[in-house]
């Protein structure tokens, strides 16, 4: 007993020695990492940069992504398998996520406890797997880009779980509507030299400051894309925290639905709503949508009565949405009234929405003066 006191003792003064070395490390590596020099990179101008971003990657990958998305749309602002119920196809909240690609291969896997769901990319098929409840819904892989005219349409034309080289996809293609294009001061991802290109809007309505993509400076494949508000807040990021470029293991691509597994073809699933059928088929077949929805995006299933105006302008009109999830939009809304009559006014700091009298939502990523025509135009035609 005398010996296990003394060692106590002898513990009891090492320990703090110990803990404050390692939090002086901590903050020494940090200290260090953010003094890190700027990287020097091979002068580029921020179109030649926009375009080499825009074009074909097709080296083969994998890493670690991060995908952050704060609307305040609550579901409404992300996917779900409740027809015309979403506004985009992005997931909500804090979503950690591994990939691997290689040419028509690729697979997501997102980082849960308890559970896994992965997006298996083969060729002309994906399999979305969950290995909870043991079900795999098969989506025909989008072969086109979405059609979209504007942010709104391009943002509900992909996946859920999106990775930085196609979330900047979506904003890329907007560089020729009101953007001016800059290149800041580059920097690191992913311990990767990057250019840091610039796509700010240039429309008086657009809530929407500034798009940053991270560009890798040997490859040209986004590795980070930031999207700022007027309020200062990020709304979405989507970044590589680790990355190599080497051909990943053919076996990280194998995906075979378990013999046990519930197998639905996503080509056969219904878009229409069956409330008073039994409620398990029901379930199963929103979950079976909420899976298409993850590859192909809501741009199918959003019930969309009009779009007015193009890139950052964008506005759309819907219906179709429950009554609970109208209630729930417009418990926080104020009410309004304009040249489409009197409405309920959402506004967060990406997006404004109007819900009109005939039930109809019209949003933008705009202020409320750029929801106007459209509104205007939805309410005439009701």
């Amino acid at each position: 007993m005398v010996v296990a006191r003394a060692r106590t003792r002898r513990w009891r003064y090492f320990v703090p020695i110990v803990v404050a070395a390692l939090v002086w490390g901590g903050y020494s590596l940090q200290s260090r990492l953010q003094a890190r020099a700027e990287p020097t990179l091979p002068a580029r101008t921020a179109a030649e940069v926009a375009d080499w971003a825009a074009g074909p990657h097709p080296e083969p990958r994998s890493g670690l992504l991060e995908l952050h998305t704060d609307l305040g749309l609550g579901d409404f602002g992300t996917t779900t398998g409740e027809s015309g119920g979403s506004l985009i196809g992005l997931a909500a909240g804090n979503n950690d996520a591994r990939l691997w690609e290689d040419g028509a291969n690729r697979r997501i896997a997102l980082l849960q406890q308890l559970e896994e769901t992965d997006w298996y990319r083969q060729g002309d098929t994906t399999y979305v797997w969950h290995s909870r409840r043991s079900r795999v819904t098969t989506v025909a892989t989008p072969t086109t880009p979405p059609d979209a005219t504007g942010l709104i349409t391009s943002l509900a034309g992909g996946g859920t779980i999106e990775s930085p080289d196609g979330m900047a996809a979506r904003f890329l293609s907007l560089r020729g509507e009101d953007t001016r294009l800059v290149l800041h001061a580059p920097t690191y991802v992913a311990d990767r030299p990057v250019y840091q290109l610039g796509l700010i809007p240039q429309t008086g309505t657009s809530l929407i400051t500034e798009v940053t993509i991270g560009v890798d400076a040997a490859t040209g494949l986004p590795l980070k894309v930031s999207v700022h508000t007027r309020s200062g807040t990020t709304a979405i990021e989507s970044k590589f925290t680790s990355i190599t470029f080497k051909k990943p293991a053919a076996s990280n691509f194998n995906f075979k639905p378990p013999a046990d597994a519930l197998v639905t073809d996503g080509a056969t699933v219904s878009r229409q709503n069956d409330f008073f059928g039994d409620w398990r088929k029901e379930r199963d077949r929103q979950l079976a949508l909420e899976d298409v929805q993850s590859v192909t995006g809501v741009n199918d299933t959003l019930l969309r009565l009009a779009t007015v105006g193009t890139g950052w302008k964008e506005v759309v009109a819907t219906s179709g949405l429950s009554f609970w999830r109208m209630e729930d939009l417009a418990r926080t809304a104020k009410t309004v009234s304009g040249p489409y009559g009197t409405g309920k006014l959402l506004q967060t700091p990406v997006f404004t929405l109007l819900i009109l009298s005939n039930g109809s939502i019209v949003a933008g990523a705009v202020t409320p003066a750029g929801l106007q025509p459209a509104a205007t135009q939805v309410s005439g035609a009701q």
